[in-house]
């Protein structure tokens, strides 16, 4: 078994903290960094749920456009035809 430092368990509780979905601001504070920046520049490269919920709401946002449009098109024909 390889030897486990202080500063790996608290990597680990960070990266644990993340998957789980607790705010970066709230893992700062419990990991006593000083400033939020230390917290994100050093495992901002785990929060993959900030990504994919980001990219979500992205793509919701471009079907509502194209959403809209469609009925935009369609109040137009509709309209059209009278």
């Amino acid at each position: 078994m390889r030897h486990i430092r202080f500063h790996d368990l608290r990597h680990s509780c960070e990266s644990l903290l993340l998957a789980k979905g607790i705010p970066m601001k709230a893992i700062q504070e419990w990991l006593g960094h000083s400033n939020f920046s230390t917290t994100a520049n050093l495992y901002a490269h785990l929060d993959t749920n900030s990504k994919k919920i980001s990219a979500n709401a992205l793509e919701n946002a471009l079907k509502f456009t194209d959403t809209s449009k469609k009925e935009n098109e369609e109040t137009i024909s509709s309209s059209s035809q009278k």
